[in-house]
């Protein structure tokens, strides 16, 4: 009989025409996913099914959504907490003392890629409850389940045990992970323990006379009956991944920071760096330094280790991480553009989105500090459905009450509730207007859009166009699904129009004037006229591509930020095709946002801070005096090199048609393409270019012309 991915439990008991009348069963997690619909299917095929969950209230709360469908189930509440091994103990005893047979064991329970945490017994919490928890559920119950035979134990590892364990297996040196902790390598390791459980305990049971032991394989996050093969194609791939963290590579070129995940072939010939090491949280193999004595002592350690992670092309790297509403953006836009995500990142960023998820609420801030709001956790809930979780993943099951009791979707401010409409999630006309034709007014005109902050005005300028064409993909089946999701009432029936200004009170920050109000609404009428007769909209839009075409070019298509860059790939994607120069580009330099760390993959609040950093460790060694050090002079001659090469050596074109300042001889945040002007990081570049070219043993790279200019 032949299953896919796509196979219910159910499928599987129709097809074999299973009897389980008189067949006791436990299943552990059986309020959630895998273990409640185990449980749902056991119970009616007439199994007995012992319901153990942390709480009594979640027995009783699974036993509720099992009766929904299965009304006459013969289901037992009882409390087990497999981080406890008392509480493990005491729910062994407890079922042995109801006089039951055992012939069904499913070792279901576990947690995933959690953060760093410890059970009660004080084992690393992935290892404790996943492996250890479920090794003395089974030792207790062994006996019982040898008296009820023929009896089957099923343990549920999943294919986490080849993917993110290490190649020499389990850490036996470090199993408490004191010295290290990288949380789905820690969840490999369990379920590579799970695996090795099962194996010795078949070996140790007589098949003919004891339980059989089925070791049942589960990818948690590929394979999910919710995976949309019409996204991301043929899945089949997806089993061959093996996110090991040392086959991690950063390059680094002129400033640009790019992750690379290599073949083990690959990987023999680009060893991973002190940089790399570092950065991904694996051990940095640093050398013991003398305890510092005094206050310099200590400055000349730290930079030792420094020295040791500067990259080959002399900046300082790092994640310029926190905001939560980027990764959103690019994976919406991703999916909107037929683009698959690179599988290696795809997992990465699940498990970094999975572990910045709220520890209460399971929700997600505009910040990793923040409390969970509509904006995004809407959101994040949309980009991990993209990425090949079900709705019944457990993280999104809690991200979804959570949404729910905020009020859902329709309480998301107005960035949440465009990444809706660009999705197809929200109707337009729930959204206050923005007009491109901002960008035609008068110039003198102070709500004009050059007026702005920066920041702002470049990503309303791509916002505009995509608003007034009201562009979207065509609804799916996957969409319709995610309407279902994420809204607290059928997406049909919502005022829209009623929605413009609502906004949860968790995402509000500032309550509209009335004046705004006012504006808005006389936009709304304005906004009716349709787009074919409105003469100054289609020369708006004209204008606003224009622009879009100007900021790309000027900054090699990384654009001043991730926002703006992402929505300025969604209208190449409109306005130029898939096929197009500026399509392809900008999806290139994607990956110059994208930052690994040991939590996983995240989206940079820039490019990157290069110049800003670097400038900060040059004049920190100049102050403290250690710069002139001979061991210390070729790791200053690397930075004053990269701040050579990182200053701007032109304005750019058309810089007034585009309202961009001067910017030859100034220095960005981060990189030389990036190219925005920044006064306190030239500042900054053109003090730390003073230090060092005081030191004897500097080269000169700076002419007393490109000094100046940075000054002008």
């Amino acid at each position: 009989m032949a299953f896919t991915w796509k196979s219910t439990a159910e499928d599987v008991a129709n097809a074999y025409g299973i009897d389980l009348k008189g067949k006791v069963a436990i299943v552990t997690g059986p309020n959630s996913g895998i273990g409640l619909e185990t449980s749902r299917v056991l119970a009616m095929y007439q199994a007995k099914v012992i319901i153990p969950c942390r709480t009594m209230a979640k027995a009783e709360g699974a036993i509720e959504e099992i009766k929904k469908t299965v009304p006459k189930a013969d289901l037992i509440p009882m409390q087990l907490d497999l981080g406890d091994l008392s509480s493990v103990r005491a729910f062994a005893q407890a079922f042995l003392d109801l006089n039951l047979p055992l012939h069904i064991l499913i070792n279901n329970a576990g947690i995933m890629g959690c953060p760093k945490s410890y059970t009660k017994d004080g084992f690393e919490a992935q290892f404790g409850v996943n492996h250890l928890g479920h090794f003395l559920l089974t030792s207790l119950l062994s006996d019982r389940l040898k008296a009820s035979a023929p009896s089957r134990v099923v343990i549920i590892s999943a294919t986490g045990a080849k993917f993110w364990c290490p190649a020499s297996g389990i850490d036996f040196d470090d199993l408490q992970a004191e010295k290290s902790y990288q949380s789905f390598k820690r969840y490999g390791q369990s379920k590579l323990a799970n695996i090795l459980h099962a194996k010795e305990l078949q070996r140790r049971f007589d098949a003919a006379l004891t339980p059989k032991v089925q070791m049942g394989m589960i990818d948690m996050i590929c394979a999910t009956r919710y995976l949309r093969e019409a996204i991301f194609g043929d899945t089949s791939h997806l089993k061959n991944i093996a996110q090991d963290l040392s086959r991690w590579r950063l390059r680094v070129k002129e400033g640009a920071q790019t992750w690379h995940y290599l073949t083990e072939e690959e990987a023999k010939t680009w060893p991973q760096t002190a940089a790399d090491r570092y950065f991904l949280g694996l051990p940095s193999d640093a050398p013991e330094l003398p305890k510092a004595k005094t206050p310099i002592e200590a400055a000349k350690n730290g930079f030792e280790f420094y020295k040791r992670i500067q990259t080959e092309d002399g900046h300082w790297a790092g994640e310029y991480g926190g905001p939560m509403f980027l990764v959103p953006g690019l994976i919406i836009s991703y999916y909107i553009t037929g683009t698959p995500v690179p599988d290696h990142e795809r997992l990465e960023i699940i498990r970094y989105l999975l572990n910045r998820a709220h520890p209460d609420d399971g929700g997600w801030g505009l910040h990793i500090e923040g409390h969970s709001t509509v904006f995004i956790t809407t959101l994040t809930y949309v980009a991990l459905r993209i990425l090949g979780l079900g709705a019944d993943h457990p993280a999104l099951i809690k991200a979804r009450g959570t949404l729910h009791r905020m009020g859902g979707a329709t309480g998301a401010p107005a960035w949440g509730k465009f990444w809706l409409c660009a999705m197809c999630l929200y109707e337009w006309e729930g959204m206050n207007p923005v007009p491109p034709e901002l960008w035609v007014l008068p110039k003198f005109l102070p709500i004009h859009p050059s007026k702005w902050w920066v920041q702002n005005r470049m990503v309303y300028l791509p916002m505009g166009y995509i608003y007034a064409k009201k562009l979207r993909p065509e609804p799916t089946d996957f969409i319709h699904d995610l309407r279902r999701e994420i809204y607290v009432q059928p997406y049909e029936s919502i005022d829209w129009n009623a929605q413009r200004n609502s906004i949860a009170k968790e995402d509000l920050y500032t309550p509209h004037t009335k004046l705004m109000d006012f504006i808005n609404e006389i936009l709304v009428y304005y906004m009716k006229v349709p787009l074919s007769v409105n003469k100054l909209c289609q020369y708006a839009l004209d204008a606003t591509v224009d622009l879009i075409r100007m900021e790309d070019e000027n900054t090699f298509f990384l654009d001043i930020g991730p926002v703006n860059k992402v929505l300025n790939w969604l209208v190449c994607f409109y306005h130029y095709g898939k096929g197009s120069r500026e399509f392809k580009e900008h999806g290139r330099r994607n990956a110059d946002f994208m930052w690994l760390g040991p939590e996983g993959m995240m989206m940079n609040g820039t490019n990157g801070s290069q110049l800003w950093d670097t400038a900060f460790v040059a004049q920190a060694c100049c102050e403290a005096g250690f710069a002139h050090e001979a061991k210390n002079i070729p790791a200053m001659r690397k930075t004053l090199e990269f701040l050579d090469d990182c200053q701007i050596k032109r304005n750019i074109p058309d810089m007034d048609k585009c309202y961009r300042h001067v910017s030859l001889g100034a220095w960005p945040f981060s990189t030389r393409d990036q190219g925005y002007t920044v006064s306190d990081c030239t500042a900054e570049g053109l003090k730390s270019v003073l230090q060092l070219q005081k030191l004897s043993q500097m080269p000169k790279l700076f002419n007393d012309d490109r000094l100046k200019q940075a000054v002008d």
